[in-house]
């Protein structure tokens, strides 16, 4: 069973080319997700824009108490919980990032300490 840690230089290298691709595609795929979540919270806000106009014609013309009571913290109530997912995945997102940084560092530390002993061994 390989090791989880490349031995040689060659190795070591095929990882760091790897992760840097991965660091690229996640790096782009956060990108298209920001953009998309301005987009949606456009739309967010035209919807509680739509319910509070909703609620205040319900009101003015004495409609039944659930329209007037009940449209508008139903979605308030959604604008925050996809707020809440978005932030989460933001999060998410940036960790994941965090961490595909650290292991190339830590790949790129190990590179420099086997070239190192392999420039040390030679002649």
């Amino acid at each position: 069973m390989p090791s989880d840690k490349p031995a040689s230089l060659e190795e070591i290298q095929a990882s760091i080319a790897k992760l840097r691709v991965t660091e690229q595609q996640l790096e782009a795929t956060a990108q298209k997700y920001e953009s998309k979540m301005q987009s949606s919270r456009k739309w967010n806000y035209l919807a509680v824009a739509m319910a509070v106009v909703v609620c205040a014609v319900a009101w003015i013309n004495q409609a039944s108490p659930w329209l007037r009571w009940g449209v508008l913290p139903v979605v308030l109530f959604m604008v925050l919980f996809f707020e809440g997912m978005r932030r989460l995945l933001g999060v998410t997102m940036q960790s994941s990032m965090r961490q595909l940084k650290t292991q190339i560092r830590t790949l790129e530390t190990r590179m420099a300490e086997v070239q190192a002993t392999t420039a040390k061994d030679q002649p």
